[in-house]
């Protein structure tokens, strides 16, 4: 196991694609609701944070616990992919290959659940 710090959880929203088959990536788009989880205070300006219980802890055997219990509504029709971030203390050196790939050095996906709504 590695050494991390859990940064946030997310809700980020996708239009519908007319083709997705033609697109060659995929982008998750705008972030929707998002929740900072390593500092209670500390509150995205841009994105709305989602009301419920938010719960982390270190256990003393290095694994986390979480426990989120929120209500989000999906408002219109698209993808709504929720996440959970952690920032990788491990300091490894790398260059991604994709576009906006450099916003996810340092960064480790925990969790991510994706939801489509017509």
């Amino acid at each position: 196991m590695f050494e991390m710090r859990l940064e946030y959880f997310a809700v980020i929203y996708a239009e519908h694609e007319r083709d997705p088959a033609s697109s060659h990536s995929y982008s998750t788009r705008e972030p929707y609701l998002c929740k900072v989880l390593d500092n209670p205070r500390y509150r995205y300006t841009t994105t709305p944070e989602p009301a419920g219980v938010f719960i982390v802890k270190k256990m003393p055997d290095g694994r986390w616990h979480i426990k989120i219990d929120a209500v989000v509504t999906l408002d219109k029709p698209g993808l709504y992919t929720f996440t959970i971030t952690a920032k990788d203390l491990r300091g490894l050196k790398w260059r991604p290959m994709s576009p906006w790939g450099t916003a996810r050095i340092g960064k480790r996906g925990i969790m991510e659940y994706a939801v489509e709504k017509r």
